[in-house]
């Protein structure tokens, strides 16, 4: 959780300073334009500053969707770890094999080789064991 909380700030922090940086953008384009009502610029330079701009605020704010994108799907996969937790908290510990639990949890097995089991869970993670024979 530590490392989840630690990813959930880092991402805080960038979106924070993304959206810092498109409102300085776009002040800058609201400088220009004034620039341009007042005539201290003219319309080329206008236009090329206007372009350049534009193609700033357009950059970050791709950034900041995609950023906020991964976002979600990190809070949706937590969640997802945190309800599995919470099921497997309410069950009856056992040393039997418990298909209503292993349905809930496991998506699927495959096979990799004669000692090797992937096993992949509903949350989108796998993890392999390897089985020792000796």
């Amino acid at each position: 959780n530590n490392v989840i909380a630690s990813l959930s700030n880092e991402t805080d922090e960038k979106l924070l300073s993304i959206t810092e940086a498109i409102a300085e953008a776009q002040n800058e384009m609201l400088s220009l334009v004034k620039d341009k009502r007042k005539g201290a610029i003219s319309d080329e330079e206008y236009s090329t500053k206007g372009n350049e701009i534009a193609t700033k605020i357009d950059r970050l704010t791709a950034e900041k969707n995609a950023l906020e994108s991964d976002s979600n799907t990190a809070r949706i996969n937590n969640k997802r770890i945190e309800d599995i937790l919470t099921f497997l908290d309410e069950v009856n510990p056992t040393m039997q094999f418990d298909a209503e639990v292993f349905n809930t949890v496991i998506d699927e097995i495959v096979v990799r080789n004669e000692n090797t089991l992937e096993f992949h869970f509903k949350i989108g993670t796998e993890k392999s064991i390897t089985i020792d024979r000796t």
